[in-house]
């Protein structure tokens, strides 16, 4: 930060359209409360645009250029990232507003080059390796804050049987019995 002229005297300052519940975030508020803390530490100012879940994903496929993002630097959003198709079109310039939920636009030719592979993939072991050279190019170029993975956080009751925690967003409740 004070490589690009910010610190105590000089915070940024930007907005977050964020959501109030549902959209996949568990817990968004303590999240997002949290974020802003630990940017706040950081010398950014975090100011919140707090929307319902419908509205979060309206703005989302409006786009960050759109009239109704008043001014917003960022959007955080739950996006799923359990296949190719919903982990990856945040990120293709194909799919920047209106077309998808590529919100801000972004536009990396590295990234545009290594989203051929992995569609294109035909063994499990290449679509791996192809994606995880995807990923590394989207770390690397800090094209996302990752704030948390949420993994549901549940309560159920001691006489619950057969409950297993999914691995990704999808779970499965056949299984489960009351004893």
């Amino acid at each position: 930060m004070r490589e690009a002229g910010y610190g105590p005297d000089q915070r940024a300052a930007m907005s977050v359209i964020i959501a109030s519940g549902g959209g996949g975030q568990m817990v968004p508020m303590p999240i997002n409360e949290a974020l802003q803390a630990m940017l706040r530490a950081l010398w950014i100012d975090v100011m919140f645009q707090v929307v319902d879940s419908i509205a979060i994903i309206n703005l989302l496929r409006a786009g960050a250029r759109a009239p109704t993002a008043r001014g917003a630097a960022a959007i955080n959003i739950a996006i799923p990232t359990t296949d190719l198709t919903t982990g990856s079109i945040i990120y293709d310039r194909e799919f920047a507003p209106q077309r998808g939920v590529n919100w801000g636009e972004y536009n990396s030719p590295a990234v545009q080059e290594k989203l051929a592979a992995p569609r294109g993939a035909f063994g499990e072991a290449e679509n791996w390796t192809a994606m995880a050279r995807l990923h590394e190019i989207v770390v690397e170029e800090a094209a996302a804050l990752v704030v948390v993975h949420d993994l549901n956080p549940r309560a159920l009751a001691p006489r619950v049987r057969g409950f297993v925690q999914a691995h990704n967003w999808f779970q499965d409740y056949t299984r489960i019995s009351f004893g």
